[in-house]
């Protein structure tokens, strides 16, 4: 029976991380959307690849959080983009940090991926594409340094060799820009062959692309412990406290695990804002089946008196009872950070070693 508790126990923290991990998943994915953190990612990574490393320190003009989000709005800006595409097509040499990155990005088969937001608030402001196609990078950035159309609008001679005009363009760039050495040396590795040619720049942008997404995800984790903890302070999920419960309490524990491998989890919801709130009424569902999840009816918020703290209604409290409520709600935010498929996976695995044994009598 103590594996049997133990085994329940697992499986019920394992729901109640799962779904908490889930909303908060949905709550990071509505910020994400908002702040369009993924476009903002992709333009910093595209910046540091084309025209200014993240690590370089003698020019400071887009270093700074504030300026990469100067950079975003600036791509938004036709008038701007086409000024510096233009600036870029007759003087190469003088370009600044993040001028190529605007530059590509008003290209029009970039700037054609852009949308536009429905707002009410905020008047359907532009917005940022988050992924690009390596395909149409690669096109995009070749037509940026060798434009097929002058400034004036006329169509421009075809060179004869677009592999090395493509290198005679990329040694007209700073010396400084990242794209110059790189774009030199993918042009002399090609032979001649552009269909090679862009194959590489397509194969250098994925490369990139994984860091921008290692970024991304560094971020989720961060905002995920973040919500995990304010939901876990807010109404007070403690896993020190929920796993005591489930370990000593046979019923409830019983009655938590058949919810758990019921098969009618959240995780199937493929709208955020519906995750959301089938997550919230899964928690509360918890919260009936009798989990200690929410405060007692005596605390009154923030959490000025006993009743907020004790293990139990009614019972005294000490130092070492809001030590562990704290180190409860730690844990909980940090279990939250292993995401949802973590814990749907793991609870997966927990029913079928549960259900491989003989039934309990």
């Amino acid at each position: 029976m103590t594996g049997s508790a133990v085994l329940g126990t697992a499986i019920g923290l394992g729901l109640v991380f799962g779904l908490l991990a889930l909303f908060a998943s949905a709550v990071t994915e509505a910020v994400s959307s908002f702040t369009e953190r993924r476009a903002h990612y992709l333009i910093t990574g595209l910046r540091s690849m084309l025209d200014q490393e993240e690590s370089a320190s003698g020019n400071t003009l887009l270093t700074t959080e504030g300026t990469k989000s100067q950079l975003a709005k600036l791509v938004k800006e036709p008038k701007e983009t086409e000024d510096i595409r233009v600036r870029m097509e007759t003087d190469p040499a003088g370009a600044r940090p993040g001028d190529l990155t605007a530059a590509l990005f008003g290209h029009p088969l970039i700037k054609s991926q852009q949308t536009r937001r429905v707002s009410l608030i905020f008047g359907g402001r532009i917005r940022n594409p988050s992924y690009l196609d390596p395909q149409v990078f690669a096109r995009a950035m070749v037509d940026t340094l060798v434009p097929a159309v002058n400034p004036d609008g006329t169509p421009a001679p075809v060179p004869d060799n677009m592999v090395l005009a493509l290198q005679t363009a990329a040694l007209k760039l700073p010396a400084d820009f990242p794209a110059r050495r790189t774009m030199v040396m993918l042009a002399q590795q090609a032979s001649g062959d552009m269909a090679k040619l862009e194959s590489s720049l397509a194969d250098w942008y994925d490369q990139q692309m994984s860091r921008i997404s290692g970024w991304y995800k560094r971020w989720v984790k961060v905002v995920l412990i973040v919500v995990g903890l304010a939901v876990a302070v807010l109404i007070n999920i403690d896993a020190v406290q929920v796993g005591r419960e489930l370990y000593v309490d046979g019923p409830v524990r019983e009655a938590v695990v058949a919810q758990a491998l019921s098969g009618s989890l959240c995780k199937d919801e493929a709208d955020g804002t519906a995750a959301k709130q089938c997550a919230d009424q899964q928690i509360a569902a918890l919260g009936s089946k009798g989990l200690p999840i929410g405060y007692a009816k005596a605390c009154s918020w923030p959490l000025r008196n006993a009743a907020c703290w004790a293990t139990t209604p009614g019972s005294p409290v000490d130092w070492t009872d809001v030590v562990m409520k704290i180190l409860g709600w730690l844990l909980t935010a940090f279990a939250t950070s292993f995401g949802a498929p973590f814990w749907f996976d793991a609870l997966s695995k927990l029913g079928n070693l549960r259900t491989s044994g003989p039934k309990p009598a």
